[in-house]
This record gives C-alpha cells, structure tokens and sequence, in this order.
C-alpha cells in the first residue's frame, strides 16, 4: 500500500515520509519541487509535482493511493509554551495511518514536558556552551515583528495573545505520544543535544 505525503519537505511532512519509509511502506512524496525534494529526503520515496491547496490537479498523485497524510499549517501550529517536536508527531501519524484502531479518532499531543520559554533558553545555552540572554518585549514589540514578516496584524494578535494567555491544554503533559507508539517522547534537551550544532554560531 502507498501513501501520499502533502507537504512532504516540511517540518512534518519529512518526518512522516522518513517513518513509513522506515516502517516498510511506500511513499508518494507531494511537492512543488521534486528535483529539491528528492535531495531532502529519504531515498525510497516516489516524488510526485503539485500542493493540496490545488486538488483539481492532483487526479495522477492520488492514482493507486491508499492512504493520505495532509499537513495542515495556519501558522499557529509552532506557538506555545511547550514546543512539541514534529518528528514526535510524524511517528504518531504513521501509527494512525498503519494500525488499527485510530479511524474517526483525534489525538492531542504534547511533547515529554512543559517548559517556559525561559527555561528552553536556559537548555539551549547549556547545550551550545554559550551565554544567551532572554529578554522580554512588549505585545505591541511582538506583534510589529510578526506584520514585518508578512503575517496579517489580527493573525499576529492572535499568536501573540496566545502566547500573553496559553491555554490549560498548552501547559498539560499528555502521553498520548506513548501511548500510540509506545515510545517515550524525548526531553527538550535531548533534542537540543542532538542538534546543538544548529544553534552554534562563530565565535
């Protein structure tokens, strides 16, 4: 059986490609650009041109498809004091795409722990040896740097009042991630760890 992938280079699309492909499954990669996607991601995916944003044009994709993992992105998913790795969901959405069980269901994850973004800092700067100063702005500095970006002011209100006033679910540890595919989720440390690199600039 295939599945098809939308957004398949994203930040949760390529992990969900990387997962079924590790689990033994066929993988129809959806991309505007399969010659970039093909050097992004694991080989053993099929690229295939097009978005989901446009399904009138996607007859051929979906020829022999039997399953479908959409990514949706409105650009609230990365808000809130908990950031939940994506790779954490990927592996959650290939268990719901090859197990029994998960039809009709949705599930709300949370990473391994509820960090304040002062406390993320405080890891992050751990991991790349150096000193990183978390300094607070205003609502009105925050929202003029999210419109400078191209993000609409009652969009940019939206996140940062969300970030101003979280709600319960965004601070509340779930272990629906274990639960689904008995793994543990990993720690924000160690996945600053593993990517500390990243972070690190010239001295």
């Amino acid at each position: 059986m295939t599945t098809l992938v939308t957004g398949a280079t994203g930040n949760t699309g390529r992990h969900v490609v990387a997962e079924l492909l590790r689990r033994g499954q066929g993988v129809r990669a959806l991309t505007r650009d399969p010659v970039a996607a093909a050097r992004l991601l694991p080989a053993g995916a099929e690229m295939v041109a097009g978005t989901h944003t446009e399904p009138e044009r996607l007859d051929d994709a979906l020829r022999g498809v039997s399953r479908l993992h959409i990514t949706v992105t409105a650009g609230l998913a990365e808000v809130g004091p908990e950031l939940v790795r994506r790779a954490v969901g990927a592996g959650v959405a290939a268990a719901a795409l090859l197990d029994d069980g998960h039809a009709g269901r949705a599930y709300h994850l949370t990473g391994y722990e509820a960090l304040t973004p002062r406390e993320r800092i405080t890891l992050l700067s751990e991991a790349v040896e150096r000193k990183i100063d978390f300094v607070a702005i205003t609502h009105e500095q925050a929202v003029e740097r999210l419109t400078a970006t191209g993000v609409s002011r009652a969009d940019a209100e939206y996140v940062v009042g969300w970030y101003a006033r979280p709600t319960e679910d965004s601070t509340t540890v779930v272990d629906t991630v274990q639960r689904v595919t008995g793994r543990t989720p990993r720690t924000f440390a160690q996945w600053v760890n593993d990517h500390a690199e990243r972070f690190r600039s010239p001295r």
